[in-house]
């Protein structure tokens, strides 16, 4: 009964100990974001978060093996802070803690974002909207092999997107408007994925981006995303608030005031005529 006891015991123990987040990678956070240890960040409260509650993170079921057998533990997979002051940095270890979403959303984070972010496997969506990021979009984007959404608006990004983004089979969503960000939209190649929504606004531009590569194109302008080529290039397509839609439906009341005004006219030449 005892060994029983003790063999369940180690292996509940084991089944833990083999997913602990690292030390070094949590500790690294609460440095680079010192506001996280005033709100009771430290290495063994971010451990047990998934029975005692801790700002900021959320749990779920993970699988793990052992022993050849598929079990579900409970884990820290969710960093979620919206509309706080928190200010700081991400660090460069983050993508070990293996949490599947990070959702930092207007909490004043600042410096670039690290190419190791996206060497996690397990990240599926990335939300650092109304930040103040600078930098570049890293090339190493590709290596989130299994993210589906991205989203870095309203920061202070610059360069160019990298085109290695094309690789990530999943991607659905990619929303980068209203940063620095400079043309050309990158060539996607014939085996590279179909992006659901992509968003480009407020960015320097000029971007042309083909029907083939996105289903849905939000941009500023005609030439930011090709829209004037679209009225005479079928090969390219652009929603906005000013795309060729809003633009054909302007041109279509000028004409309907036009015609007034001409049907206008002819009743006055035919009344004088009388």
């Amino acid at each position: 009964m005892y060994l029983k006891l003790c063999t369940l015991l180690l292996f509940v123990l084991g089944s833990s100990f083999a997913i602990a987040p690292p030390r070094a990678a949590v500790e690294d956070l609460i440095t680079s974001i010192p506001s996280l240890a005033s709100l009771g960040w430290t290495y063994e409260s971010y451990l047990d978060s998934c029975n005692v509650p801790l700002d900021g993170i959320s749990c779920g079921l993970r699988p793990v093996t052992v022993n050849g057998t598929v079990q579900y533990v409970n884990y820290p997979l969710f960093l979620y802070f919206e509309n706080v002051r928190l200010g700081g940095v991400l660090s460069s270890t983050v993508n070990q803690l293996e949490l599947q979403t990070i959702t930092l959303r207007n909490v004043s984070l600042g410096g670039s974002i690290p190419s190791s972010l996206f060497s996690s496997p397990f990240l599926l969506g990335l939300d650092l909207r109304y930040n103040l990021l600078t930098g570049v979009v890293p090339s190493q984007i590709s290596s989130a092999v299994n993210i589906i959404e991205i989203k870095l608006a309203n920061n202070s990004l610059t360069g160019t997107i990298p085109s290695s983004l094309y690789l990530l089979s999943n991607l659905s969503i990619l929303n980068l408007e209203n940063n620095r960000l400079e043309g050309p939209w990158p060539n996607r190649p014939s085996n590279g994925n179909k992006l659901s929504i992509l968003s480009l606004r407020g960015n320097t531009g000029p971007f042309c981006i083909n029907k083939e590569d996105t289903n849905v194109c939000l941009a500023d302008s005609y030439s930011s995303c090709g829209c004037l080529a679209s009225l005479c290039n079928p090969s390219s397509s652009c929603i906005s608030n000013t795309s060729p839609v809003k633009s054909t439906a302007s041109t279509t009341k000028m004409c309907l005031v036009w015609a007034i005004l001409l049907q206008i006219c002819l009743l006055f030449v035919n009344f004088s005529s009388l």
